[in-house]
């Protein structure tokens, strides 16, 4: 499954008996029990993570379009 979250597209795939949440352009990851627990894991994520890098400047390139997307959408 293909849905969106935060303006990201992230893919959606069960993995046993648990499912993965995948952005497409994001290295970051979530697990859950059930579809609507690892998406919300995953947005809960995608804000902590850009909370955390949205003053750092020394980013990788992949880093960085992240904090950009991020910061158009607030």
């Amino acid at each position: 499954m293909l849905t969106s979250i935060k303006g990201f597209d992230v893919q959606v795939k069960r993995v046993g008996d648990r499912f993965l949440a995948k952005p497409i352009d994001i290295p970051m990851c979530s697990f859950g029990d059930t579809s609507k627990e690892v998406l919300d894991n995953l947005e809960k994520y995608i804000g902590e993570i850009y909370a955390k890098i949205r003053l750092t400047d020394n980013l990788s390139p992949e880093w960085q379009r992240f904090k950009e997307r991020m910061a158009s959408q607030t």
